[in-house]
């Protein structure tokens, strides 16, 4: 209908009606008279919208993508054209094989970790199947080397033999003798400290302890005690303070001494004699008893006195000597005390001071 209208536009229209009776009544449109113009309703002009703003951002996107498909068809079509790289090339080196059988020089490898020693011997071009290793008891840290051959500076022949510290105990040395002690512990690697005492019980050169004990863990530094040579002096010989005993040769029991002092003896109060000992000595010995030639019925006793402590005290008679033998280590002052009934003198017969010998040097003589 809106082109129908069109081709009117602007043009007279007589509007026909066929006759009929059904038209006989009025209407306002059959008031119209014949030929009259009839103005036919124009349609409202349609609003335009602007469509060149989305033509330009379709052909921006357009170039885009064709951009974006020429770029990766061209990366395809250069990946496809190019040349394959070629792989990098390694250069292979080869080492001329070291002979160690001839004019090779052994390095000296004592004191090494074996893994050190073995590492040296490979830088130096050995074959590693050349070496053997032995398993050594020795002090101080394990896997260590401590013995080779061929010794450093050798030439080597045909094989390398390798000595490795293993863990081992301290051995029992004690009682031994100090050369015993000593090449025992030479055997596993220790050269001992040696700490000299005097022991009046043991023989010169007795091994008396050992640190660390025996059974222990054994390290490189082991002490031992060990009896040192001892010295000694007649109680005679040495300066009498107060010398109320007097030296001579005495007879106890049919037997002879030559360096012996005779203390007469109080009934009411001891008869008193003493020596400055400062501390040099460690061991008193001697004998008492009453001289052959005196009365046989004599008797008395006799009290040793260190430092005011009682040290001994002994019972005599006539043909009835005691043996004697008192610790005196650390006495400053030593003191006899005597007692008899009838004044009868005692006898102290070869009575030594022992000790260390350079402290027995150190006592005052008379």
């Amino acid at each position: 209908m809106g082109s129908f209208f069109a081709s009117f536009r602007g043009k007279t229209v007589t509007e026909y009606h066929e006759p009929g009776p059904e038209n006989t009544e009025q209407t306002p449109a059959n008031n119209i008279p014949p030929n009259a113009t009839i103005p036919i309703p124009q349609a409202p002009p349609k609003k335009r919208i602007r469509s060149w703003p989305w033509t330009i951002l379709a052909f921006i996107f357009w170039t885009l993508a064709v951009g974006l498909i020429g770029l990766i068809g061209g990366w395809f079509l250069a990946s496809a054209s190019a040349p394959a790289a070629e792989a990098p090339q390694v250069e292979i080196v080869e080492v001329p094989k070291v002979d160690t059988q001839e004019n090779a020089v052994m390095p000296d490898l004592r004191g090494l970790k074996l893994v050190d020693a073995k590492q040296l011997l490979a830088d130096a071009g050995f074959d590693p199947n050349v070496v053997s290793t032995t398993d050594v008891q020795w002090a101080g840290e394990p896997g260590t080397v401590i013995a080779q051959d061929p010794v450093g500076g050798e030439t080597v022949g045909d094989s390398v033999s390798l000595q490795v510290s293993v863990k081992t105990v301290m051995p029992d040395v004690v009682g031994k003798s100090e050369f015993e002690a000593t090449s025992k512990l030479a055997e596993l690697g220790v050269t001992p400290e040696i700490n000299e005492i005097f022991n009046l019980e043991k023989r010169t050169g007795t091994v008396l302890e050992s640190t660390p004990k025996s059974g222990e863990p054994l390290s490189e530094q082991v002490t031992l005690t060990v009896a040192k040579p001892g010295g000694s002096l007649y109680l005679s010989q040495l300066e009498q303070v107060d010398r109320n005993c007097s030296s001579s040769d005495a007879r106890l029991n049919g037997k002879v001494y030559q360096n012996s002092l005779e203390c007469q003896g109080q009934k009411e109060e001891p008869a008193t004699g003493f020596w400055l000992l400062d501390r040099h000595a460690m061991v008193l010995t001697g004998t008492v008893g009453v001289d052959d030639r005196g009365d046989a019925t004599a008797t008395g006793k006799i009290t040793f006195i260190g430092d005011g402590k009682p040290l001994g005290s002994y019972d005599v008679s006539y043909a009835k000597p005691k043996e004697v033998s008192l610790n005196v280590e650390n006495v400053l002052r030593l003191e006899i005390h005597v007692t008899t009934p009838n004044r009868e003198e005692v006898v102290l017969a070869d009575f030594l001071l022992k000790g260390a010998k350079d402290q027995i040097a150190l006592l005052e003589v008379s």
